[in-house]
Order: structure tokens, then C-alpha cells, then sequence
């Protein structure tokens, strides 16, 4: 894999910003053995800086998404809810827990986990978790077919579960936050064993739902509940523009319960 680093900065942006950010871009490639090419940086109003990568891979271990079918595992690899939980304890203002500012500035994604799961038979579809966990839950099954999650077995990140005491609110609508570095997968229900004995070794993973053949997406909590969560949406109101975006993504948050 060959990645660049693509970006737009403005013009009055000291030089050591612009030299930190190629350098991070760096060290990240060099920890996991990949060839860091360069890149292409342009004036901008503000500051925008993507990723991307170029490489091969066996056409038999390609994943797409929309492949998940019923009984399916939904296997998370990383965890939920640690975007959300550093943006707010960051914007509490003060001094910054300096693990929120970590997690910010240094993110991690889930590179050991989807190496093991490349290579692991009945893995049908995969997406990541930047626009939250409810659209990833609804990308990587099939069409027709829905997702039930799990609340109980969710790994919430603990700056997730910090913030959430701290603001005293609903440790769910971390679940559903915007800019994990996570990735969700749909599996054959007969790699559950072999999943277990990677985690088993230390791999962040968890089954935390299954496919199934009615359309939607639900929670168990208890009880059964449909969910509803905004969208992280590109041309009308993103996460990346921030502002309001993270108190109208936790009231839109809607559960209504399937029991009688």
C-alpha cells in the first residue's frame, strides 16, 4: 500500500503545522510498514487534510458493501463512541484531558484487526465507522435485509464512557457518534469461533449484532427498539463542519420500542 497525503491549508499557516502533519502522516506509515509516497497540498479558506492509498490485493479477499445476509455476524473491529467522547471533554474547555488531545490529533484505525480479518474465511461486506455506526450497520448488509445491534456488547471507548458520565447523559448516544476509526463487518456465522480466538489474542473485536431479513435497523436494550440517528450528511450539513452538528446528531436520536 502507497499512501498520500492530500491537502488544503490556508495561506497564513505557520510551516511547522504543515511539517507536524506530514511528519504524523509519516511515523503512521513507518509503524505498520507502509510506504509513505507524499502528497499534494493547495491554498484554501481553511484547513482539510485527506488520506489516500493506493495498493492491490487479492481479488478473492476484496470486500464490498451491501453483502451482509441473515444470520450474519456483525463484527466490530476498535471500538465506539471515542470521537465524540474526545471532542467534548476537549470542548468542555480548560485544560484538555491529555488523552482526548491524543486521540484527536493521533488517531488510530484498526490496522492489526483488518489484517487478521482479511484473511479470514466468510467475511461478506465491511465499512467503516466515520459516519457512525447506524449508516455503517446499514451499508454492509444486503439489500432487502436489516441490522439488530447489541447494546451490552459494544466497546465503548473510554473517553466515550468519561464524557458521558461527566455531561451526565445517555452513554447511547455515544454509540451512534460520527469519526471512529473503526470498522464494521458482516461475517458467516461459522467464523465466530475463529473470531473469538482473535480476540482471544488481543485483537479489539466484538460481535456486537446480527443481519436480519427485515429492512431497518434496531437495538436490543432490554428490550427490542427501532432507531432512528441523523446521517452524517456530505452537502447539507456535515460533522466536518462541526458547529452545531454534534448536539442535533444526540437529539435526533429516536428509539421506539417493538414491545407490545
Amino acid at each position: 500500500m502507497f499512501p498520500l497525503l492530500l491537502g488544503k491549508m490556508q495561506d497564513d499557516t505557520p510551516v511547522d503545522v504543515a511539517e507536524a502533519i506530514v511528519a504524523g502522516a509519516a511515523e503512521e506509515c513507518q509503524r505498520h510498514g507502509v510506504a509513505f509516497l507524499g502528497g499534494d497540498t493547495k491554498e484554501a479558506m481553511g484547513m482539510n487534510m485527506v488520506g489516500a492509498a493506493l495498493g492491490t490485493i487479492d481479488k478473492n479477499r476484496h470486500f464490498n458493501r451491501r453483502g451482509g445476509k441473515a444470520g450474519d455476524l456483525l463484527v466490530l473491529a476498535g471500538t465506539v463512541g471515542g470521537f465524540l467522547g474526545a471532542y467534548r471533554t476537549c470542548q468542555a474547555g480548560g485544560f484538555p484531558e491529555p488523552d482526548a488531545v491524543e486521540y484527536l490529533s493521533r488517531p488510530r484505525a484498526a490496522w492489526k484487526e483488518a489484517l487478521a480479518l482479511a484473511s479470514l474465511e466468510g467475511v461478506r461486506s465491511a465499512c467503516d465507522l466515520s459516519d457512525g455506526l447506524s449508516s455503517s450497520a446499514l451499508s454492509v448488509v444486503g439489500s432487502g435485509a436489516g441490522a439488530v445491534l447489541n447494546f451490552d456488547a459494544l466497546p465503548f471507548h473510554p473517553l466515550a464512557r468519561a464524557s458521558a458520565a461527566t455531561r451526565g447523559v445517555d452513554l447511547l448516544s455515544y454509540a451512534f457518534g460520527v469519526g471512529d476509526w473503526g470498522i464494521l463487518y458482516a461475517v458467516d456465522p461459522s467464523a465466530g469461533g475463529a473470531i473469538a480466538d482473535l480476540k482471544a489474542k488481543g485483537l479489539s473485536l466484538a460481535i456486537v449484532g446480527l443481519v436480519e431479513s427485515e429492512p431497518g435497523l434496531r437495538l436490543r436494550r432490554g428490550h427490542l427498539f427501532a432507531i432512528s440517528a441523523s446521517e452524517n450528511e456530505h452537502f447539507r450539513q456535515r460533522m466536518e463542519d462541526e458547529g452545531d452538528y454534534f448536539d442535533l446528531q444526540e437529539s435526533s436520536l429516536v428509539l421506539t420500542s417493538l414491545v407490545p
